[in-house]
């Protein structure tokens, strides 16, 4: 019988509220502090398995026999996990962030927008002289802007547990960018950012909503890279635009917790020298 360091038999555990299928990754109910010695990696405590920590559910996965868990494996898993409890999960993850989480996130990667911001700025100076890399370069910062700028902050914060915060935040942000609309879409409302739902939300007189022009715009820079297609002045222009309207969003987030980006593109405190 497998027990723990301390003599624990691991049979002796509640029955799982959510057993998977692979071998060495189980969802049960555990006192994390008891387990803490355990031959395996004890990740976090859930209430849904992630994210609240009162109802003591912890990740366990086995350990591999080369010690080092299959991380693809865990991925699907985790991704699977939201599938299976859809809406709800999202909803959690959101709920259990708070707001000095997100800030002291911030301040302990200052860096994280900076090279966002000088492709941001370096599309706007080549627009009109080269449109296709100007688009690449604003493209790839909105991309930034959704997933390191807003998303990031916000999911790592809300797991309290560091080991499976980087596991989990790295696992969302590889899913596809349309997967992340409605998790964007909740930070923003949970954070005020915006009047109207984000999903509705358009630039100006728009009558495409922000997130249709982006996924647009992604299409675009996809045809680009892999078919070697064109674009037009126009097109490098709404990209400029969309990115500019990220970047904004994600000041405005910042500014709700006190931050700002300042000369260099770095997030801190201080109202000097902002961007």
């Amino acid at each position: 019988m497998e027990k723990d360091n301390q003599g624990t038999s691991l049979s002796q555990i509640n029955e799982p509220e959510f057993l998977l299928t692979r071998p060495f990754l189980i969802f049960n109910f555990l006192n994390l502090n008891d387990y803490l010695s355990l031959d395996m990696v004890v990740v976090v405590q859930s209430q849904t398995v992630f994210f609240n920590l009162k109802s003591h559910i912890s990740i366990v996965w086995k350990k591999m026999d080369n010690d080092i868990p299959d991380t693809d494996i865990i991925d699907k898993e985790i991704e699977y996990f939201f599938d299976a409890y859809g809406e709800g999960a999202t909803e959690e993850l959101v709920e259990q962030f708070n707001e000095k989480n997100v800030k002291e996130f911030y301040l302990r990667n200052p860096y994280i927008l900076k090279n966002a911001i000088i492709f941001v700025n370096k599309s706007k100076t080549i627009l009109h002289t080269d449109p296709i890399a100007s688009l690449i370069y604003s493209c790839s910062a909105t991309e930034v802007f959704i997933k390191q700028g807003i998303l990031k902050p916000t999911i790592y914060s809300s797991i309290h547990h560091e080991l499976l915060s980087e596991l989990v935040t790295e696992t969302i942000l590889k899913w596809s960018i349309v997967k992340l609309r409605d998790l964007l879409s909740k930070i923003i409302e949970e954070y005020k950012l915006m009047d109207s739902a984000f999903t509705k939300f358009t630039r100006d007189k728009n009558k495409t909503t922000l997130w249709e022009e982006r996924v647009s715009i992604q299409k675009i820079r996809n045809n680009i890279v892999h078919r070697a297609d064109p674009c037009t002045i126009e097109n490098a222009k709404q990209s400029y635009d969309v990115a500019n309207e990220f970047f904004l969003i994600t000041k405005k987030l910042l500014s709700k917790i006190d931050l700002d980006i300042h000369k260099g593109g770095i997030v801190q405190s201080s109202n000097n020298n902002k961007v």
